[in-house]
């Protein structure tokens, strides 16, 4: 089996724009139906992974300028902050651009979270080419001042005006059109999990849905009391459930979506992507005893993320722990990574 950084970014960019097509971004990719798209984790992954698609990203660029106030910073912080330095300044790169092309300050917490790390951090391309983010820009080109003063070197952004509002009639939408019914947060995302996902107690939400699980709790003990939500004993440990089809008609939902906990998706193949050509070139090399610690370093690191990350993932058979500790652990690994995305890619269309 090939194996290679850029299989597995291919793969993650064509999930991105159907994502970006669903939530309203002028992008020539079928819409999904058939998951719930997550905007935080969409937004933060075209912040990552997206650098290697200056079309997608700027894309995002427009549909940020128009949908901000759709995004919930402090998840998205804490989604970023989860990814590294790089994509928290990438992020507040794209959100100070936003601000300044929709004319007043949007998301102000993720710029100034993204000024505490800028410091010591080197000027680079902002769009990577073969996975590589060179610190040389042709001399011929114009930068873009707003990405260089965040020490990211671009072209001019040009976006074309013509992004849109999500479509809340498209189930996918439903974490969206949830928000809309309900103005807190927590609230909309808590149910939004248990009508697409599976019942849980607070820890088990908190965790499928990013965010701190008293907040969770608090806001699922509040809906039980005379409100939609279901509850089995006392306790933080106490399950909590939902009549899914009668919620789900409340909001105008025909069909329900399935829940994959997107930020634990993007982040478990975007670790994926920077570390497999590592990897190869270690193969390739003298030092394949280092090739074979590190793939096993990786796997132990995002097979869980990714068999936890929604139910169909959860019957994923783990790769066999002698075999990852062979000269052969790259291609099993890679055939784990290219089975997941397969489950993702039927819950797409």
């Amino acid at each position: 089996m090939a194996v290679s950084s850029e299989t597995i970014s291919k793969g993650m960019l064509d999930i991105l724009w159907s994502q970006w097509s669903t939530l309203g971004a002028f992008l020539s990719a079928e819409e999904t139906t058939r998951s719930v798209v997550d905007p935080e984790a969409a937004l933060v992954a075209a912040c990552s992974i997206g650098r290697a698609d200056p079309r997608l990203f700027d894309e995002v660029l427009d549909w940020l300028r128009v949908n901000a106030d759709l995004i919930r910073p402090v998840r998205l912080n804490g989604m970023a902050r989860n990814m590294g330095r790089d994509t928290v300044r990438v992020l507040a790169a794209a959100v100070d651009y936003a601000s300044e092309a929709a004319g007043k300050v949007i998301l102000p917490s993720v710029v100034e979270r993204g000024r505490e790390v800028l410091h010591g951090m080197k000027k680079e391309n902002l769009f990577s080419q073969d996975g590589i983010y060179s610190n040389e820009f042709p001399a011929n080109r114009e930068l873009d001042p707003l990405f260089l003063k965040w020490g990211l070197m671009r072209g001019k952004v040009e976006v074309r005006h013509y992004s849109r509002m999500p479509d809340l009639n498209n189930p996918a939408n439903v974490m969206v059109s949830m928000r809309k019914h309900y103005s807190q947060t927590a609230k909309a995302d808590t149910l939004t999990y248990l009508m697409t996902g599976k019942a849980g107690n607070s820890y088990q939400i908190a965790r499928m849905i990013d965010y701190n699980q008293s907040t969770v709790y608090r806001a699922l003990v509040k809906m039980s009391n005379g409100g939609p939500v279901t509850r089995h004993g006392k306790g933080e440990s106490s399950p909590f459930w939902v009549d899914r089809q009668k919620l789900a008609t409340s909001v105008g939902i025909n069909k329900l979506p399935v829940f994959f906990n997107w930020a634990q998706i993007y982040g478990a193949y975007n670790a994926a992507i920077q570390a497999m050509d590592e990897i190869i070139a270690l193969s390739n090399g003298t030092r394949e005893v280092l090739a074979i610690e590190a793939v096993v370093n990786l796997a132990a690191r995002i097979i869980p993320a990714i068999r936890g990350a929604g139910v169909p993932l959860e019957q994923i058979s783990i790769p066999n722990p002698a075999t990852m500790r062979s000269s052969d652990g790259a291609s099993e690994l890679m055939s784990f990574l290219e089975t997941a995305m397969d489950i993702l890619n039927y819950h797409r269309a």
